[in-house]
C-alpha cells in the first residue's frame, strides 16, 4: 500500500520546532495512524465470516435451508469494486442496484445478474473485460437496473442515466473508430428501456434498432463480433419490440439460418407434428401459418416431454432455444400482419398472445423475466374484457378456460394472478365452472390446446390449487 506523506516546508532548522509546525506534524501522524487502523480492520472483516455458535456445544449453528441473513443496506466499499478509479462514475449505486431483487432478469436479452450480484453477459463475456469503463455502457447498465428497481417506472435517476447514455452514444457513433462491443451493448440496453417505458414511441425504437443493425453488419469483419452473440441479442430485442410496441421487424427468423428448426417435421417424429384437438375446432379463424406454428409448438412440447421422461433429464439442461426462436419469431410476424390489416379477429389475436406466452414459458435457459409474460397475460385479459368479445364465453368455453389458466399460471406478478383468479371465479363462473372445479377435468381441457407435462403441468396445478384452496393463499397474501 502506498504510504501517505505530508510535506512541511521550512526555511530554517529551528522552524521545525515551532508550535504551528509541530501541531501540523502531530495532526497528520494521528490521522495517518487512524486511517491505517481502519484499513486493517476492513481487511480482517473481508477475510473472515461471522458464524453463530451453539452456547452448549460451542459448535457452529448450521443455517436452516431457505433462511437468509438480512442484506446490507450499504454496499461494499467502492474501492473493492473499482480499485483503480477507472469507472466514469462511482460504482457504489451500481453495486446496490445489482443486488436489488428486481435486477436479476432486468437486462433480458442482453445480460442477467447472478444471485451473488455479478453480471453475466450472454456469450460475450470474453470481450467485456473492462468494458464498463465506457461511459455509455456504464450509464446504460445503471439505467436498466434503476428502471427495474423502480418497477419499470422512470424516475429522476433513470432520466439522468438516459441523458448520459444518449450523450456518450452520440459521441461514439460519430467517431466510427470508437464504436465497439460496449457501444452496441449500450444501444441494445437503450432499446430495451424504450419499449419498456414508452412503447408508443415506435419511431425512436425503430430508429435505434435500424442503427444497431447497420453497425453490426458493418462490424462483422472485426474479430470481437465473431461470436455472433450481439447479433442474436439484437434479434431478440427486435422481436420483443415488435410484440410489445408494434414496430416493424428488421431481423426476422429468415435473417438467421441457424434458427431454422426443421426437426419437428423430420421423419423421426411422425406423430409429434399435429394440431391439438382444441384448436381444430377453431382453425377456421386462423391464418394457415398459425396452424403450422401450433403444430411445431406441439412437436416441441412432445419432444421435450419425451426426452425428460425417457432420459430422466432435468429440464434446465434441455436445449430448445432455436425451436423457441423459430416459433416466437413467426408468431410475431403473424401478430404484425394482423395489426396492419386492422381486422378484428378476437379468437385469432388472443390465441397468438396465449401461444406466445406458452412458448416463452417453455424456456429452459436463464430467462424467467417479467416483461413478456406480464404483457401477454394483460393482452389476454384486455381481449376477454372487451364487451364485443362476450360471445367467446358461450361459443368457446373450453378455449376461454385455457386462456384464463395459461394467463394465471404463467403470469409472474401476484396482482396479475389475482386478476385472472377473479375472472375464473367471478361473473362467468356459471359458464366455465364445470371445466375447472375438478383437477382431472381441468387437465383434460388444457391438454386439448398447448400442453407439456414437464414444463406446464406443475405451474397449472399450483395455480389451480391456490385458486381452490379454502383460504385462497396467493389471493389474500399481502
Amino acid at each position: 500500500m502506498m504510504e501517505s506523506f505530508k510535506f512541511v516546508t521550512v526555511a530554517h532548522p529551528d522552524e521545525v520546532k515551532a508550535k504551528e509546525q509541530q501541531h501540523v506534524i502531530r495532526t497528520h501522524a494521528i490521522r495517518n495512524t487512524a486511517r491505517k487502523a481502519r484499513n486493517k480492520a476492513v481487511t480482517r472483516k473481508e477475510n473472515f465470516i461471522i458464524v453463530d455458535l451453539d452456547p452448549k456445544t460451542h459448535r457452529p449453528i448450521r443455517q436452516k435451508k431457505g433462511e437468509q441473513r438480512a442484506t446490507l443496506t450499504r454496499s461494499p466499499s467502492a474501492t473493492l469494486v473499482d480499485p483503480f478509479s477507472c469507472l466514469p462514475a462511482s460504482p457504489e449505486r451500481l453495486r446496490v442496484l445489482m443486488r436489488h431483487g428486481a435486477a436479476r432478469q432486468a437486462g433480458e436479452p442482453i445480460f442477467c445478474v447472478e444471485e451473488v450480484g455479478r453480471i453475466f453477459f450472454q456469450g460475450i463475456d470474453t470481450v467485456f473485460h473492462g468494458a464498463l469503463t465506457d461511459p455509455a455502457l456504464f450509464h446504460a447498465l445503471s439505467l436498466t437496473l434503476a428502471l427495474a428497481a423502480n418497477d419499470d417506472k422512470p424516475n429522476v435517476e433513470c432520466l439522468t442515466h438516459r441523458g448520459e447514455v444518449l450523450k456518450h452514444l452520440g459521441n461514439e457513433v460519430n467517431d466510427s473508430s470508437r464504436v465497439g462491443v460496449s457501444t452496441i451493448s449500450a444501444m441494445l440496453m437503450l432499446v430495451g428501456y424504450e419499449y419498456r417505458v414508452d412503447s408508443d414511441n415506435k419511431g425512436a425504437i425503430a430508429l435505434h434498432i435500424r442503427a444497431l443493425d447497420t453497425i453490426t453488419r458493418h462490424s462483422r469483419a472485426d474479430a470481437q463480433f465473431s461470436t455472433g452473440a450481439l447479433s442474436r441479442a439484437l434479434f431478440w430485442q427486435d422481436l420483443m419490440s415488435s410484440v410489445i410496441a408494434g414496430t416493424d421487424r428488421f431481423l426476422s427468423h429468415g435473417s438467421f439460418p441457424e434458427i431454422f428448426w426443421s426437426q419437428p417435421r423430420c421423419p423421426l417424429y411422425p406423430f409429434y407434428c399435429h394440431l391439438r384437438i382444441g384448436f381444430q375446432e377453431i382453425a377456421s379463424h386462423f391464418h394457415p401459418e398459425m396452424i403450422a406454428v401450433l403444430e411445431d409448438l406441439n412437436a416441441l412440447c412432445m419432444m421435450l416431454d419425451a426426452k425428460c421422461s425417457g432420459e430422466d433429464l432435468p429440464i434446465a439442461r434441455m436445449e430448445i432455444d432455436n425451436g423457441q426462436a423459430w416459433i416466437e419469431s413467426r408468431l410475431a410476424d403473424l401478430l404484425s400482419e394482423l395489426r396492419r390489416s386492422g381486422e378484428e379477429n378476437a379468437v385469432y389475436k388472443v390465441c397468438i398472445f396465449a401461444t406466445y406466452l406458452c412458448t416463452y414459458k417453455l424456456s429452459t435457459s436463464i430467462w424467467e423475466g417479467l416483461l413478456i409474460p406480464e404483457f401477454c397475460a394483460m393482452q389476454i385479459l384486455r381481449i376477454l374484457q372487451t364487451p364485443a368479445n362476450d360471445h367467446l364465453w358461450d361459443a368457446f368455453p373450453e378455449l376461454v378456460v385455457w386462456l384464463l389458466f395459461a394467463g394465471g399460471a404463467f403470469a409472474v406478478k401476484r396482482r396479475t394472478k389475482v386478476t385472472f383468479a377473479a375472472f375464473i371465479l367471478g361473473a362467468h363462473e356459471n359458464r366455465i365452472g364445470r371445466f375447472h372445479r375438478e383437477w382431472e377435468t381441468l387437465r383434460e381441457t388444457l391438454t386439448r390446446f398447448v400442453w407439456s407435462a414437464h414444463a406446464m403441468e406443475p405451474k397449472y396445478r399450483q395455480f389451480w390449487g391456490a385458486l381452490h384452496s379454502e383460504n385462497f393463499s396467493f389471493i389474500s397474501a399481502s
